[in-house]
């Protein structure tokens, strides 16, 4: 994620906040310092990305 500011990629959290349904990150720009916040949400539908397309354990430890 870049900053939305300036465009940089050097972002820290700061601070996190969950309720049942979504997840409230405070994030930091190393660069600029601007404060923003994310909200982070499972859709009410998911995508299930089936088995036969999925990479294998061991392809993705080496990857």
């Amino acid at each position: 994620m870049n900053c939305p500011n300036c465009g940089a990629h050097g972002l820290r959290t700061v601070e996190t906040f969950q309720t049942t349904d979504k997840t409230l990150r405070t994030k930091k720009c190393v660069v600029c310092k601007w404060l923003f916040t994310s909200v982070e949400a499972i859709p009410d539908d998911p995508v299930v990305i089936p088995q036969s397309v999925r990479k294998p354990a061991r392809q993705r430890a080496q990857h």
